[in-house]
């Protein structure tokens, strides 16, 4: 089955899929139930990281970076995983609500999501303490 494509759009124009919002702002009551479907803030770019490219200590490229390496981390894996599986069979559309919408830390989850979908392992990792 050829996985789907995963899009990025701006609250106004989510339609058309599973819209997942990744993002440490909890959207409004009204928001939330008419245009998100999934709000997972633990794969957002951490505060610190949007605060420090905010305030210009770090640049767009070193936050797509250091945001891909947050990504890389199990615990993030373990959400990534099901959603990539999700996105194989579902139309699915992050939700953006970045203010301007040019730079959005959007496209670094989906090149995460499509290297889950390439690789074609969706299995949770086990902590050991778990096993």
């Amino acid at each position: 089955m050829k996985a789907r494509p995963i899009q990025v759009r701006r609250f106004k124009d989510a339609k058309g899929g599973y819209r997942v919002l990744a993002s440490w702002r909890r959207p409004e009551r009204a928001v939330r139930e008419a245009k998100v479907d999934l709000w997972i803030p633990e794969l957002a770019p951490r505060v610190g990281l949007m605060r420090s490219y905010r305030q210009g200590r770090i640049g767009w490229k070193e936050l797509n970076e250091l945001y891909a390496c947050q990504l890389r981390s199990p615990e993030a894996q373990n959400l990534l995983k099901p959603l990539a599986l999700l996105s194989v069979r579902r139309n699915m559309v992050l939700l953006c609500d970045c203010p301007g919408g040019t730079k959005c830390p959007n496209r670094v989850l989906i090149q995460e999501l499509e290297s889950c979908r390439r690789d074609g392992n969706f299995a949770l990792k086990l902590h050991e303490r778990d096993a």
